[in-house]
């Protein structure tokens, strides 16, 4: 059993309302799905009772899809289950992607508390009245979510801000619905196999950190601040400055703005929509590529246009990190993918996974190429090239291979802007203008000067190579003819076998080079770079 998962169990749940969640969750959200399953598929004679009755009241003709019913019962469960659906929902991989999407609608704006309620813990907060804080403070939330209310006020000194405090008690609430959520994943995980495909503890157990890490508003101050600085040489792209926080309070500078996606009042503002569309892709592909940091979930609510034409990026609650090493890894899948070299790019793919014991690679080598085949015949509107990169890593659950949360959280932010991105331009085709970005990265990535600094770096391994060829060749061939040896003489050749193929690797790694065997790459040989690392690599480690 997982470590968080023996964490969870030595806590005591609280069950009534772990009665509540179920009692809620079979009379909604569970009556269509259990009409639809098979019986024989069913674990137990309970569970085969409760299907062959829900199927006996013909509950499956119900108009109402399964998907909505769960979105609803998320929402009848509370803010808790409101903030899971909402990062389920950037989940394809983990979830069904018909669920996923319809628990896109969970972004929308939940009721907000009424404002009596909410003072007393923004002035336990500022640890003084309003009135001795702010000049004026509006009690109408300018937006409400399952976590927080924010608001507009202006300082003492008139500096207009956004205050966000969290919701009264959330933390108690949200903690122990997921400690209920990982106890019944476990359940469910254990008692119906057919669901293990989709991961339900994995699940459960990552909503359970990533959303503790939400709770905590700290940590969205401190992206908030490390983007904006990250950003500031990016024209006509703004991030508010924090200007105070807390692990239930933010202050930040207040943008007056309006959702990226309101073609009406662009048209009136005469702003450039293609100019602003390829604003956002730029962005977002550098804060993936060149910053490693990004965020993970820019939907129109988050990603905004001021009135003067800057794109505003809200909201850093759910974000994404990646190393450099990702970076590279991610920059030649979409470069390979770009040039129509679909085995290059699965390669990369799969270098960006994790295997287990039942991964079946060449099931999901077909996959990919299908869903690429797709792509190819598809309009860009009809399918996106982000779109097509989401849907291969959602592929990687189904075939035992699994893709680092952060990689997901990456190709669903990079979905999520090209809807944005096609519903203010349908001509937008990413694929064919994100190119010249791409390689200006790579060469940033692998600049020539550089190459030419390592190769001499590594001219004094080469002349010790060189010197010692002839004396472990003459040794591997004299052992090799030394049969009379028996088995001591063979298994020195086969060490000795083992050092030789390094060097000549090296050897032969720098004679291309200094031939120019094509094809070339920064006026050197492709091959020759390729053989001099897998020497090189491979004498080190040996």
């Amino acid at each position: 059993m997982r470590l968080l998962q023996r964490d969870l169990n030595r806590r005591p749940l609280n069950r009534s309302r772990l009665f509540q969640i179920l009692k809620i969750s079979f009379h909604q959200a569970l009556s269509v799905p259990l009409s639809r399953i098979d019986v024989r598929d069913c674990p137990t004679l309970f569970s085969k009772l409760s299907c062959a009755w829900k199927q006996w009241r013909d509950a499956s003709r119900t108009p109402i899809p399964w998907e909505a019913v769960v979105r609803e019962t998320l929402t009848q469960l509370g803010p808790a289950f409101i903030k899971i659906g909402q990062i389920l929902s950037v989940r394809s991989d983990l979830i069904p992607t018909s669920l996923a999407e319809e628990l896109r609608h969970l972004q929308e704006e939940v009721p907000p508390l009424p404002f009596e309620v909410i003072r007393p813990y923004l002035e336990a907060e500022f640890g003084t009245k309003l009135e001795e804080t702010f000049h004026s403070f509006d009690e109408t939330p300018l937006a409400a979510g399952s976590l927080a209310q924010v608001y507009q006020a202006e300082l003492l000194d008139r500096t207009l801000v956004a205050v966000k405090i969290k919701r009264p008690g959330i933390d108690e609430a949200i903690e122990q619905d997921l400690s209920i959520l990982v106890w019944l994943a476990f359940h469910v995980e254990r008692f119906f196999p057919m669901l293990r495909g989709y991961q339900p503890l994995a699940s459960a157990e990552e909503l359970y950190r990533y959303t503790l890490q939400e709770l905590d508003f700290q940590n969205e101050a401190s992206v908030t601040e490390e983007l904006r600085v990250a950003i500031v040489e990016q024209g006509g792209v703004r991030i508010p400055k924090v200007l105070q926080s807390s692990s239930n309070l933010i202050v930040m500078e207040h943008l007056s703005t309006f959702p990226a996606d309101n073609l009406v009042l662009m048209e009136e503002l005469k702003l450039d929509r293609k100019n602003l569309v390829r604003r956002a892709l730029d962005v977002i592909l550098f804060q993936i590529l060149e910053v490693g940091l990004f965020h993970a979930d820019p939907h129109p609510g988050n990603l905004r246009v001021s009135y003067d034409g800057d794109l505003v990026f809200l909201d850093f609650g759910i974000y994404g990190r990646i190393n450099v090493d990702t970076r590279r890894k991610f920059i030649m899948l979409m470069s390979s993918l770009f040039e129509g070299n679909l085995d290059l790019a699965t390669f990369y793919l799969t270098k960006l996974a994790a295997f287990q014991s039942h991964s079946d690679l060449s099931g999901f080598r077909k996959a990919i190429r299908e869903c690429y085949e797709n792509w190819v015949g598809a309009t860009v509107v009809e399918y996106g090239f982000c779109q097509l990169l989401f849907d291969q890593m959602a592929l990687g659950g189904q075939y035992g291979l699994l893709f680092p949360s952060d990689i997901i959280l990456l190709a669903k932010s990079l979905v999520t802007v090209e809807g944005v991105a096609l519903s203010v331009d349908p001509e937008l085709n990413i694929s064919e203008d994100a190119k010249p970005y791409l390689q200006q990265l790579w060469s940033k990535q692998f600049p020539s000067e550089d190459m030419d600094t390592l190769l001499l770096q590594a001219l004094p391994l080469w002349w010790d190579v060189a010197q010692r060829l002839p004396i472990e060749g003459g040794m591997l061939a004299d052992a090799l003819l030394s049969q009379s040896q028996g088995l001591s003489a063979r298994n020195q050749a086969s060490g000795l076998q083992a050092k030789l193929f390094p060097i000549i690797l090296v050897l032969a790694g720098v004679t291309m080079l200094a031939l120019q065997s094509p094809p070339l790459w920064l006026s050197g040989s492709v091959p020759g770079l390729m053989a001099l690392a897998i020497g090189i690599l491979w004498g080190l480690r040996s």
